[in-house]
């Protein structure tokens, strides 16, 4: 099954990308990591006519620690969160959700801002970012926007994305000690008591 034609966009930065997307609104998709889009696309489940690649954007690519919390960028790889030691050691769930994604391929190819712009009920990092009280970081032409990615979620398969939007990525509150739980020697993270 092949792959069908549409012009395909590598811009450098978020406002590049929020001005093609702005450009071409309905017809073009974002593509981050690929896992679903590509397929997608191949069984003709979507269209587009236009591909906004975002793979250059290095600020998507990033997870920022600050004192209240971090930012995960939307282009943050499945692989890269799992072997990352903030996520590894104050935010666990986000870690066992990234680790149960698919085969080691897939995570390192599959991001999270994916994971979550599907919003399938069977998404490996949803979980994780609701318990954590996620906020979902949207930009578009007409500026920024934050909501609670339980307010993000309208069902199965939607979002509150709007047409025009790319998801740059979430923030999230850094968790009292006492909310955390440490992973396991093995590597499993536990959140029963022991």
């Amino acid at each position: 099954m092949l792959l069908p034609k549409f012009e395909f966009y590598e811009p450098a930065s978020i406002k590049e990308a929020v001005e093609l997307k702005n450009k071409f609104v309905q017809n073009a998709k974002f593509l981050a990591g690929g896992t679903d889009l590509l397929v997608h696309l191949k069984k003709k489940l979507i269209s587009a006519d236009h591909i906004i690649c975002l793979q250059k954007i290095k600020d998507l690519a990033a997870i920022k620690e600050d004192a209240d919390g971090i930012t995960i960028g939307a282009c943050v790889t499945m692989a890269k969160l799992s072997n990352s030691e903030i996520i590894k050691t104050r935010f666990p769930a986000i870690k066992c959700g990234s680790d149960n994604m698919g085969t080691h391929l897939v995570r390192n190819r599959a991001t999270i801002g994916g994971n979550v712009c599907n919003a399938s009920p069977a998404g490996d990092t949803l979980c994780s970012l609701l318990v954590y009280k996620a906020a979902v970081l949207l930009e578009s032409a007409d500026g920024s926007r934050q909501i609670p990615v339980k307010d993000f979620f309208t069902g199965p398969g939607k979002t509150d994305i709007k047409d025009n939007e790319l998801l740059v990525g979430f923030r999230i509150p850094m968790p009292a000690k006492k909310q955390r739980r440490p992973l396991h020697p093995a590597g499993k993270t536990s959140f029963f008591r022991d």
